[in-house]
């Protein structure tokens, strides 16, 4: 098929032929600068959406993944303290999965598998046994950074010195745990206890006692010094009447209003005394032990020994006998009769529990108040009523209003709103840019078209010189033949979007704001 016999492709070549050689030029210029600005538009439309992949990251362990995803080839970014590593939003879930799976989002020490590629046979007995104990503490920092509110930790150990001449060894085995916490997060007692617990009974000869917790910012959890402070049993006594009284009053407004509209916190001040009382029980009848005691001799004394049961008046006799047979023999019996009463000694150590006072604080949303016709006064009485609050004592309640949940709402209102008008402005823009693209396009063909169309001059008459005949002015000649109606018409349609563009920007950009809304519904 001859492609000079279509009309269109026909009448493009003869255009490209009666070109000049810097009107072809430019034709090209004005081609690949706009090529090069619709494949600039079309990658920052098509560019890839960056999500969170993990925060809080510790250096250690963002410098492991940024190794993962490069020899991947996946492009990511860094936040500017290195905590947070982004990627495409279409490979966030998988990347979670592959890095959680490779241990490379928890502790980075590693555990057993230390000895996958090694063999003992070239090991001594002590790199076995450090081998053994990284091994374990890492194992250990897994486990107890997989708690709520963890964000790192390291645990050390100090095991006994084993040796093959030695079956025991006076050491004990001791660790100590050091942990930084997230923001907002702290630890409960049983969560410490649960730790220590953990550790001891992880290692071999290890106690509870010999497990010391510190934290980052609260300093000793457990240990000697944490426990020298405040006794445990106080310390535990009021955390269960504070969960008690808020859960009470918790649950009793949020029957009523909502449990997502209020929150209650309760301060019980309490005194723990302590007294040790020992008591002595006897029992009511007597035990009777008996002994016997036997003998034969040759011989027969006139009497017992010196100073036996014979010779003590009111003793039980003895008791004589002299067979017959080759020789005198002498039998020597002895019974003994104790009554012995039981006795019993205990020791109680009873524990009083004296509620001082109460404090009850409580937020509850504003809306509350609008919806249910209440005021402070009559949360707080109920609350009162509720816990059983006396005045006398100086228990108090308080409750103050918040639109805490409305807030959260309207945050995350105005998040999404933000986000989708830049999305929108985006759009907008690269509209914009794409409008005023084919616009200047248009402008330098409508151009290139009216100097390609310029006429030669027109013939010299004859007798005509130089200056024409003598005392007549030379004509002027036009260089430029007349416009076509649909020339004219783009012309003045040009004209009027340069004027519009320059007088009025603002009305232009809201007319292709109406455009690309109706063109998106």
């Amino acid at each position: 098929m001859n492609l000079e016999n279509i009309p269109v492709l026909k009448d493009l070549m003869n255009f490209w032929k009666n070109l000049e050689k810097n009107q072809k030029r430019n034709i090209i210029i004005i081609l690949v600068v706009a090529l090069v600005a619709i494949g600039g538009l079309v990658y920052y439309l098509n560019r890839p959406q960056y999500t969170l992949l993990f925060s809080d990251l510790m250096p250690e362990q963002a410098q492991a993944i940024v190794s993962q995803l490069e020899s991947q080839n996946v492009r990511y970014k860094l936040s500017s303290d290195g905590a947070s590593i982004y990627v495409p939003k279409d490979k966030v879930t998988s990347l979670r999965l592959e890095l959680a799976s490779s241990g490379l989002v928890g502790s980075t020490k590693p555990g057993y598998e230390l000895f996958d590629n090694i063999s003992n046979i070239f090991l001594t007995q002590e790199e076995q046994q450090i081998m053994y104990q990284r091994a374990l503490e890492g194992e250990l920092e897994r486990t107890i950074s997989a708690m709520p509110g963890v964000k790192s930790i390291s645990v050390h150990l100090s095991l006994p010195q084993r040796s093959l001449w030695t079956v025991t060894s006076t050491q004990t085995a001791q660790g100590a745990v050091y942990l930084t916490l997230k923001p907002g997060y702290s630890l409960s007692a049983n969560q410490v206890e649960a730790i220590r617990q953990l550790v001891a009974h992880a290692v071999e000869g290890m106690s509870p006692e010999n497990v010391v917790i510190a934290e980052a910012s609260t300093g000793i959890l457990a240990g000697d010094l944490a426990q020298s402070g405040v006794d445990k049993g106080y310390l535990e006594i009021k955390k269960q009447l504070d969960e008690l009284y808020a859960s009470k009053i918790r649950s009793f407004l949020g029957q009523t209003f909502g449990p997502e509209n209020i929150m209650v916190s309760a301060d019980v001040d309490v005194e723990v005394t302590k007294q040790n009382i020992q008591s002595e029980t006897w029992g009511n009848t007597a035990t009777k032990n008996v002994s016997d005691t036997e003998s034969w001799s040759s011989s027969s004394p006139s009497g017992g020994p010196v100073g036996t049961a014979t010779n003590v008046p009111g003793a039980i006799p003895s008791y004589v006998y002299t067979g017959t047979g080759e020789g005198p023999y002498n039998y020597y019996r002895q019974q003994q009769i104790n009554y012995e009463i039981s006795r019993t000694i205990s020791e109680i150590v009873p524990q009083e529990v004296e509620i001082k006072n109460v404090k009850i604080a409580a937020i509850v949303d504003s809306s509350v108040f609008k919806d249910y016709a209440v005021t402070a006064s009559t949360v707080e009485s109920l609350i009162a009523s509720a816990a059983g609050l006396d005045n006398a004592r100086g228990d108090v309640a308080l409750v103050t209003s918040m639109p805490f949940a409305s807030l959260a709402r309207e945050k995350e209102a105005q998040e999404a709103q933000l986000l989708a008008e830049a999305q929108r402005r985006a759009r907008l823009y690269s509209y914009i840019a794409v409008a005023v693209l084919v616009l200047l396009v248009l402008a330098m063909v409508f151009i290139l078209l009216r100097r390609s169309r310029r006429t030669a001059p027109a013939p010299v008459p004859a007798g005509a010189g130089v200056g024409g005949a003598i005392g007549q002015p030379r004509p002027i000649i036009s260089l430029e033949r007349p416009l076509t109606p649909e020339e004219e018409k783009i012309k003045l349609a040009m004209e009027e979007i340069q004027k519009a563009l320059q007088e009025h920007p603002n009305d232009v950009a809201d007319l292709v704001r109406m455009w690309m809304q109706e063109e998106w519904r």
